[in-house]
């Protein structure tokens, strides 16, 4: 496993000794970029973009590219026998408290991505 943070450390400990919980893939990539990139579009918010470096002819260029989007957990459970309706997958995504005190502008981001995961995930009939 590798964890991004001790939160999702520590969520992945109470998760691997949970008795409901059958498996956690971490870091669970959003396999269609097409389509987050629609629900950002929809949402009228800007999809996640990486900067990439590049080194032509001695000089250094920087260019911005969009960056597939990761789940931080996403669990598979045991579904117990009397109710079948509870869900066999959710998807997780872990955040220090802090960052919701974090500025004005970061906290609507990270709300702006959180959306855009939610709605992928919806769209899967997967709770988020």
């Amino acid at each position: 496993y590798h964890f991004q943070s001790t939160v999702e450390y520590h969520c992945f400990l109470l998760l691997e000794w949970s008795d409901l919980v059958l498996d956690v893939r971490e870091q669970f990539p959003l396999h269609s970029l097409d389509e987050t990139v629609a629900i950002a579009e929809d949402l009228g918010v800007k999809h996640p973009e990486q900067t990439v470096r590049s080194q032509r002819q001695g000089s250094a260029k920087r260019s911005r590219r969009l960056e597939p989007m990761t789940t931080d957990f996403l669990v598979t459970l045991k579904r117990p026998a009397d109710e079948p309706e509870l869900p066999v997958e959710v998807a997780l995504s872990t955040k220090r408290s802090s960052a919701l005190r974090d500025t004005p502008r970061k906290v609507d981001r990270l709300l702006e991505k959180a959306e855009i995961e939610r709605r992928y995930w919806a769209r899967r009939g997967i709770p988020f």
